[in-house]
């Protein structure tokens, strides 16, 4: 017990609970220092929330003004029922999953998942779990893939089981079922039919702005698209609390949006102590560029006639009377030193399959001698594209983004397969064989074999 209290004492409080006298801080106040600020934002419900330099532009146009009853009503029109996702023990004991399988069970193309009910799961998982499921009637999944090797919308095919990025594949959104997660529930825009119904979840202390913005990534509500609202339990009861209603079943959208709105009031009501806050501190840290420099002079020169500093101040008061500064208690070495630095190394582990080998196949090896071209060489032995195998068996992003049609590589199988690997289900990235030999035709066409065709080629 001793030598664990020595480690907590000497090695784990002092680095992990280090408190600061002092530290450098900006707020929005900082950001939008000045006058000319220009911004944009589809919901205005925060803008009392801004700091002064900012202010909320009413427009003129009747049609604009309304733009918020309009989305209330259009969402109150559309909506063809709230209900409250519970278990499904003869089908699934988690909830995420139970989630997808009510999107199923109302027939609907999209999750807007405003409430974060797939929080903990990854949209590849929820895609692959989509794609297992009887009742799943569209071509595949879209999704984001927020993975550093990709970072992009994907589509999960369901007959060839395959996962490409939106933009290369065949197979349009539209014919496929959505899922926005949180993060995509806002800013996002996939073209779905007009006849096409989205589940939009709620979640604990939801406001408008992101209730709207969730329910607007149906691009073509009011013209025949619609809405399902669900959500779990806890946030049922919540509902059922602020209405005062008793049963949770027979709750309309209505009171779902007055719940809403209940929260966004007390969201702003809550902001209102930061927002003063913040701007406190920005007042008490601003000092003109001017007074910062004769400042810095008394306090190392005050006494001293010297000329370099008097030089020094004056261009500071000639050029520096309009703008300010944020000022801190410390240097910037200083704060430097008084942070732990730590240096943080990102490292993967990958685990590597273990796979069986592939025998290279036989082949008339003294005829590429005679070929002139790609073509010559089709009777002879199977050659690939460097474009086909790499959409279907790489997934770096770096080697797919690349334009390869006009590139005019090929390759023998033997060079290609190394390993066997099943089609659209394994990926050789980790298996590539190493570029030793190539052959360049005439017309610039270039071939990649392997060490041993090379070899025997040459005999």
């Amino acid at each position: 017990m001793g030598a664990i209290n020595f480690f907590l004492n000497m090695c784990v409080f002092p680095r992990d609970t280090t408190q600061y006298s002092q530290c450098l801080s900006r707020t929005a106040w900082n950001l939008a220092a000045g006058d000319n600020n220009i911004g944009l934002s589809g919901t205005n419900n925060n803008h009392r929330l801004l700091p002064l330099s900012v202010q909320q532009c009413e427009p003129n146009e009747p049609l604009l003004v309304g733009t918020n009853g309009k989305m209330i009503d259009k969402i109150l029109q559309v909506t063809q029922g709230y209900e409250v996702i519970r278990p499904i023990s003869t089908r699934s004991p988690i909830p995420w999953q139970d989630v997808l399988l009510f999107a199923i069970d109302k027939k609907t193309q999209a999750l807007i998942d405003t409430g974060a009910l797939l929080a903990g799961v990854s949209n590849l998982e929820a895609a692959q779990f989509l794609l297992d499921q009887n009742g799943f009637v569209f071509g595949g999944v879209t999704y984001y893939d927020s993975r550093m090797d990709f970072n992009c919308w994907m589509i999960a095919e369901k007959t060839r089981r395959v996962v490409m990025p939106l933009k290369k594949s065949s197979m349009l959104e539209s014919e496929t079922f959505v899922v926005f997660d949180e993060a995509r529930s806002r800013g996002s825009d996939m073209k779905l039919p007009s006849n096409a119904s989205a589940v939009l979840t709620l979640g604990p202390k939801l406001t408008k702005d992101k209730l709207m913005q969730g329910a607007g990534r149906m691009r073509q509500l009011g013209c025949n698209q619609t809405l399902w609202i669900a959500c779990f339990d806890e946030v049922a009861q919540n509902i059922l609390q602020s209405i005062g209603g008793r049963e949770i079943s027979h709750l309309p959208a209505i009171d779902v949006l007055n719940w809403v709105m209940a929260n966004t009031k007390a969201e702003s009501v809550r902001g209102i102590l930061e927002r003063a806050s913040n701007g406190v501190h920005y007042r008490r840290t601003q000092k003109k560029i001017a007074r910062v420099i004769e400042s810095t002079a008394r306090i190392h020169f005050e006494g001293v006639d010297d000329a370099l500093i008097s030089r020094i101040c004056r261009r500071g008061r000639a050029y520096g009377l309009d703008d300010e500064v944020c000022i801190a208690a410390h240097t910037d070495e200083c704060e430097r030193e008084l942070r732990v630095e730590e240096e943080e190394e990102r490292e993967q582990d990958r685990e590597v399959a273990v796979c069986k080998p592939m025998k290279e196949k036989r082949w008339a090896y003294s005829r590429i001698l005679d070929a002139r071209s790609i073509e010559d060489l089709r009777d002879i032995v199977n050659v690939v594209s460097m474009e086909n195998y790499i959409r279907e068996w790489i997934t770096l992003t770096n080697l797919a983004d690349l334009v390869w049609t006009s590139a005019q590589i090929f390759g023998t199988e033997n060079f290609f397969v190394t390993i066997k690997a099943q089609r659209g289900l394994d990926c050789v990235n980790e298996f590539l064989r190493v570029i030793d030999v190539i052959l360049i035709f005439e017309n610039g066409q270039v071939l990649l074999v392997s060490e041993c065709e090379a070899d025997q080629a040459s005999c």
